[in-house]
């Protein structure tokens, strides 16, 4: 039963590793044919590429400050409905400057969502479970790599670069469904000196 309990917390952890290197991965799968496209100089190439890793260096910075701030719950659920939101309107996007945008807002929840899954996850989990779910997180981020180009192989040139920004955002729908029955993180609870009764509610599941 324990175990179990303390898998929970794993699994949007996970499933959001696995959207953040889908979205992170994304701007190198499309850029050969946004060139195409919209006739990208080297520069305009530079800046789309760049864009979705300077908002994740923004993202890790904020949305880690934000975690300590309002909860690590919170800002996971904030961090996945902004990914889901920033794609499908990169899928929208008509010019490079209005892609690189969204890329950027892309990549500060990439940045948010990654960091505040892992400290999460390695403050909810007991310690018997913590090592293994970090290194399954590591190991879905990694995946993710690997699904997106596999998901651009088999349907980038069918379907167009738009309705792949669609496709690969689904999973941030997962955890935006999960994490709201997930408890708090008890050791934010503590640091921010609730009541020791929110602190135990927190904890029961996981013992």
């Amino acid at each position: 039963s324990s175990g179990i309990n303390a898998e929970w917390p794993l699994r949007p952890g996970g499933v959001i590793a696995m959207a953040d290197s889908l979205q992170a991965a994304y701007v190198a799968v499309v850029l050969p044919v946004l060139t195409c496209e919209w006739d990208l100089s080297a520069f305009s190439q530079a800046v789309i590429t760049s864009s979705i890793f300077a908002g994740t260096g923004v993202g890790a910075i904020l949305l880690g400050y934000a975690s300590d701030m309002l909860g690590r719950r919170l800002v996971a659920l904030l961090s996945s409905i902004i990914m889901l939101s920033s794609m499908i309107l990169t899928s929208l996007a008509p010019d490079p400057f209005t892609f690189a945008i969204f890329g950027t807002l892309s990549g500060v929840s990439c940045g948010g969502s990654l960091s505040v899954a892992y400290t999460y996850w390695a403050e909810v989990s007991s310690e018997s479970y913590r090592y293994y779910g970090i290194l399954a997180i590591t190991m879905l981020w990694n995946l993710g790599m690997l699904v997106c180009n596999l998901i651009a192989y088999l349907c980038l040139n069918r379907v167009g670069w738009r309705l792949y920004a669609v496709m690969i955002s689904i999973p941030a729908l997962i955890p935006i469904f999960m994490l709201p029955f997930l408890p708090e993180s008890p050791k934010f609870l503590n640091m921010k000196k609730e009541k020791s009764t929110d602190c135990d509610s927190a904890l029961i599941p996981l013992l």
